[in-house]
């Protein structure tokens, strides 16, 4: 089903909070505080099987920055023992998915005894995840890279981690949207801290955006807020409008830098300053580092 394997989606946010076995939040059970759009995705998803892939991974944001994944955990188990045949294999695997990074997130909040045969059984469900998937559909493809960044090295995952990864970055015009991106790069500067490439590892964490290894949520639209560096409409980018002439970059503030190399190659021309200096001097020396790297 096409609207599986390649959806069409609007930019949209979803914050995951506390991801995978690192999560060093507590769960106190079922929260008290009654979210709106959790109940409200709750009731589309009971409805029937999605059409659309974005309203399960919706409620699975929802219940992760509710820091309510023992409750997803078994509205999804319920959803695939309600729907259970009427799912097609793409369905299914979409469904397995977001089970299993709920699980994943989980992990902390169990006994020690328990955690390695419940990670042993989320592994088992995410490669049937990807079988059911045919080892092509986006989303299922950048869970597996999220979680298995973080299962530890005992488990033999961080190569299929890299794998999975890579496999996004190849293909982040199937994703939902090109905020995805901002993770799979995030978790390859991850495994590249962990293989001691720090130079690496600084690379892809500029890429993705983030502003170091210590963040706790996950954000996957296009644009980002916060309160030292303002609003970003765009992950960092440069395009060449003319090649090795006139550059623009994104991604640095709440506007777009354009620079014309003069003639000679001895100036440099900026055109809009933005409104922020610090962010005009990241674009300058952003600039300069990867036309250097040309």
């Amino acid at each position: 089903m096409n609207s599986v394997r390649k959806p069409v989606f609007i930019a949209f946010a979803l914050v995951l909070g506390g991801i995978l076995a690192g999560c060093t939040s507590n769960d106190p059970g079922p929260s008290r505080t009654f979210h709106a759009e959790l109940e409200y995705l709750k009731v589309i998803n009971e409805h029937g099987p999605a059409k659309d892939p974005r309203i399960i991974f919706l409620l699975m944001g929802q219940y992760l920055s509710a820091n309510q994944t023992g409750a997803g955990i078994a509205f999804y188990e319920s959803l695939l023992g309600k729907f259970g045949d009427d799912l097609e294999p793409s369905q299914r695997a979409l469904y397995l998915s977001a089970l299993g990074l709920l699980r994943a997130s989980h992990t902390e909040k169990l006994p020690v005894t328990r955690r390695i045969g419940w990670i042993n059984d989320t592994i088992e469900m995410l490669e049937n995840a990807r079988e059911l998937s045919g080892d092509n559909i986006f989303a299922v493809r950048w869970i597996q890279g999220m979680a298995y960044t973080r299962i530890p090295s005992f488990f033999g995952k961080k190569d299929t981690a890299l794998t999975d990864l890579a496999w996004c970055v190849e293909h982040i015009d199937e994703a939902p949207g090109p905020g995805w991106i901002r993770d799979v790069y995030f978790n390859q500067g991850l495994l590249a801290n962990e293989n001691d490439n720090a130079m690496e590892a600084q690379r892809l964490l500029e890429l993705s955006g983030y502003n170091s290894f210590e963040k706790q949520i996950t954000i996957i639209s296009d644009y980002a807020v916060s309160a030292e560096t303002g609003f970003k409409f765009a992950q960092r980018q440069l395009s060449e409008i003319v090649p090795g002439k006139v550059f623009a970059l994104s991604g640095f503030e709440f506007t777009e830098y354009y620079f014309i190399v003069s003639d000679g190659g001895r100036e440099l021309i900026a055109i809009d300053a933005g409104t922020r200096p610090d962010s005009a001097k990241e674009a300058y020396e952003y600039l300069r580092a990867q036309i250097n790297g040309m």
